[in-house]
């Protein structure tokens, strides 16, 4: 536990952060706060790593921020992204449901965790985690994720694979907004 004096007041730092990061367009999830002073070194090189698409570096600097801060969902859920792009599903499905319990309502968890099951050859598993996902923000996204959905609910004879399902939803993902 940490000291109070090395405590930083991450719920005004949010509010502020979250502010500005709204007028210019941003989504609250684009910024990890650290609550802690010892903690934020790891952090900002985890933010580096991760912003330049080295992820394995940044998995390093993310566990490290988060032995010290277990329950920051925001570096959790960027530790399950850059797993997830580093093809390690197992891991990246453990830190996805650890949002998930931290923090119930969680609609890129819940998208990604589906996308996690379908590269785990699960597709049928993601349908009750999608079901949940609504984001009328990225319009294009959640017309695919309701498109697979409708495929997965088909029947698994017309369905196509997880992997066919995940890459569908990814190259959404993946273009510019």
């Amino acid at each position: 536990m940490a000291d109070k004096k090395e405590r930083i007041d991450a719920s005004r730092r949010k509010l502020f952060t979250g502010a500005f990061n709204r007028l210019r367009g941003k989504q609250e999830s684009e910024t990890v706060v650290a609550e802690t002073e010892s903690a934020l070194p790891a952090l900002k090189k985890a933010e580096v790593a991760y912003r330049a698409g080295e992820y394995g570096s940044a998995v390093d600097h993310y566990r490290a921020f988060l032995a010290v801060e277990t329950n920051n969902t925001e570096a959790r859920f960027r530790l399950g992204r850059c797993l997830y792009k580093l093809e390690k599903y197992l891991q990246a499905k453990v830190e996805f449901e650890r949002v998930l319990y931290l923090k119930r309502q969680d609609n890129d968890a819940f998208l990604f965790l589906g996308l996690t099951l379908c590269r785990l050859d699960r597709p049928q598993k993601a349908v009750a985690l999608w079901r949940q996902f609504f984001d009328t923000s990225r319009m294009a996204l959640q017309r695919e994720v309701n498109v697979q959905l409708g495929l997965l609910e088909m029947g698994e004879d017309e369905a196509p694979s997880g992997v066919e399902i995940a890459m569908a939803i990814e190259a959404v993902l993946d273009r510019p907004a």
